[in-house]
């Protein structure tokens, strides 16, 4: 039997209303004062959850010249240097205090993503309930087994993993006694037919874990369709203006 588990004063499980997050790590734009506006938002929304990324491009890239091309909002193409575009997201530990603190007084629950071993200690700091650890990051096995020691509600995204790397992460939290897991469904594809809702369902009865959704859009459409395959967790990335040129806002709620 698959057991809930509890993210803050949340119990997230088959039996409890879907435990419902707000994606906010690039729709912040890396600024305080939007951070807060969005977490009030999603507080407003009736939502369980503010989620960021806590980043690092200095730990992160020995290469600083890596681009990233997107598309903004009126289909115009954008090619980024990658380790640029991620600084702009950075915040200062203060930052992180106070935006923690808010959602505190607001009654709504923050956690956010590492991305590199300083974020986990940094996490850890501001004692944060949860963690997401990232589809890239799934294969970086000293960064899951300190987040697996850890012992707090974990929530592993696969949306670039196949199946033989979802198990040995599976394994690492075993092996570390830690079973607060929930694995989440997130296609990387524009084609309908590779996105395989059903794979919420797999991924609970194959391996046993919690199971939930993560939307790559703003439209609903895929979301409730996830519905019918029991998801415990819905992740929704949520900005306050799709106008936003900046990155991912064309494809978050509004």
């Amino acid at each position: 039997m698959i057991k809930n588990i509890k993210i803050s004063n949340k119990e997230v499980g088959l039996n409890q209303k879907i435990f419902i997050s707000a994606e906010l790590g690039t729709t912040c734009n890396g600024d305080f004062e939007t951070a807060k506006k969005l977490i009030k938002a999603a507080k407003d929304a009736g939502m369980d959850a503010a989620k960021f990324q806590i980043l690092s491009p200095e730990e992160k890239f020995a290469d600083k010249t890596i681009t990233y091309t997107y598309k903004r909002n009126n289909g115009e193409e954008i090619t980024e240097n990658l380790y640029e575009m991620l600084h702009k997201y950075v915040m200062a530990k203060e930052e992180w205090i106070e935006l923690k603190k808010y959602a505190g007084e607001l009654g709504i629950i923050i956690f956010a993503t590492p991305d590199y071993m300083g974020g986990v200690d940094l996490m850890e700091e501001l004692d944060m309930p949860a963690y997401k650890i990232s589809t890239w990051d799934a294969t970086y096995y000293p960064f899951v087994k300190k987040i697996a020691a850890l012992n707090k509600p974990v929530v592993l995204d696969f949306g670039a993993s196949d199946e033989k790397e979802i198990a040995r992460v599976i394994e690492v939290f075993k092996q570390a006694g830690n079973d607060q897991l929930i694995l989440l469904h997130c296609y990387h594809t524009n084609d309908y037919k590779e996105m395989n809702i059903r794979t919420v369902e797999y991924l609970r009865e194959h391996f046993g874990c919690l199971s939930g959704f993560s939307a790559s859009e703003a439209d609903n459409d895929i979301d409730y369709l996830s519905l019918g395959y029991n998801p415990v967790y819905i992740e929704k990335r949520l900005t306050l203006d799709q106008n936003d040129p900046n990155h991912h806002h064309s494809q978050a709620l509004e």
